[in-house]
């Protein structure tokens, strides 16, 4: 899949460390462990 798009925010030092944290122990990079988190958000919110 291509990439297209960005998107810039602003967080914590302390929140970018745990979700860091997080991508490392699914061997995941933080951007793709944030776009698996959006879409499951996404999916959870228009489910019907």
């Amino acid at each position: 899949m291509v990439r297209t798009g960005r998107l810039e925010i602003r967080i914590t030092p302390e929140l970018k460390a745990q979700v860091q944290a997080a991508a490392e122990a699914e061997s995941r990079t933080t951007s793709n462990y944030i776009e698996n988190l959006i879409k499951a958000a996404m999916k959870e919110k228009y489910k019907n």
